[in-house]
């Protein structure tokens, strides 16, 4: 007994060690695990989280974007680039609550999942939105942009994980900021052909999709490339709005300038045109038996002004339309 207990007694030393060591450690992870500038999980443990969230049915992916943030940190340095951050950071966690985890994907861009309770998501975000564009406290007033906002409900998509649902929160949140609604909620199968959950473009994304005609390799949508690509060939790639938009176009000889994958402007966004309805007010499901002689090609900002002078009676479904990127 006395040998058992002074085995015993020298081992404490050597547990009461590996006690500390592992509490060290896990300190470590999650730090580790938290962006240091705003404090919200990185990339590994936002995933962590948000893939046990999505077992709930009332769950709901939310990808934003910081508008101009370049312009930001180039107008008014990088200090107050990153109080914008922190300040969006706050705010989103702020918004998503207890039950919900916001995380920093990297730069300006921040992911969510929240939990939907009462099925108000797009009033929820809508409201987001407007708090996201608020001055920063303690900068010049200046200091404030807006924030694009994409989401898609889990329940849409059953059969998609995280990374999936991710692609198409991000895809509805490009098609908000090209179309400056500021919030958009993904449509039904429309993904690009992307690597690694990235959008066409963006840092990670597949660059290798080959599409014929206007300089090189263009990127193109995961599906119903059959029917995209002619429109755009017989488009060259180029928006073919010649007015309907309420833009006359003066400058470019009465159509919209704007081509597949060029920029708006020198600091801008990337362009990516669809294939839609002649008449933006088309129902999707007479869209879809439409030929390919009856699409043309559209950039998101124009089909979504053509379609809300079309619309005179109410308002406008500014869901993407078929093969939308």
């Amino acid at each position: 007994m006395n040998t058992l207990f002074t085995v015993l007694l020298s081992a404490l030393p050597l547990a009461a060690g590996w006690a500390v060591h592992v509490r060290w450690l896990t300190r470590c992870l999650h730090t580790a695990r938290r962006d240091p500038l705003t404090g919200l999980h990185t990339r590994d443990g936002f995933t962590r989280r948000a893939t046990a969230l999505l077992k709930d049915p009332r769950a709901v992916v939310v990808l934003a974007d910081v508008d101009k943030f370049k312009q930001i940190n180039d107008t008014h340095g990088h200090a107050a680039g990153d109080a914008l951050l922190k300040a969006t950071a706050d705010r989103l966690a702020h918004h998503v609550g207890r039950t919900g985890v916001a995380g920093r994907l990297g730069g300006d861009e921040f992911a969510a999942v929240l939990i939907d309770d009462h099925g108000t998501a797009a009033d929820m975000l809508a409201v987001l939105h407007g708090v996201l564009a608020r001055p920063v406290e303690g900068q010049d007033p200046a200091v404030r942009t807006t924030v694009s906002l994409g989401w898609v409900r889990a329940a849409d998509f059953p059969g998609d994980d995280l990374s999936a649902l991710l692609r198409r929160a991000d895809e509805a949140m490009y098609a908000a900021k090209q179309a400056r609604t500021g919030t958009r909620r993904a449509g039904l199968g429309r993904l690009f052909v992307t690597l690694a959950g990235r959008r066409a473009g963006r840092t990670g994304a597949r660059t290798d999709a080959p599409v014929v005609g206007g300089g090189g390799m263009k990127s193109q949508p995961l599906a119903a490339v059959d029917v995209w690509r002619p429109v755009m060939e017989a488009a060259g790639y180029r928006c073919q709005c010649t007015g309907s938009c309420g833009n006359e176009h003066a400058k470019t000889g009465g159509r919209c300038p704007r081509e597949h994958d060029a920029y708006t402007s020198k600091h801008g966004h990337l362009i990516r045109l669809m294939a839609a309805p002649a008449d933006p007010l088309t129902p999707q499901a007479k869209a879809v038996a439409l030929p390919v002689g009856e699409l043309r090609a559209w950039c998101p900002e124009c089909h979504t002004a053509a379609a809300r002078r079309a619309h005179s009676t109410g308002p406008v479904d500014d869901a993407p339309a078929l093969f939308d990127l």
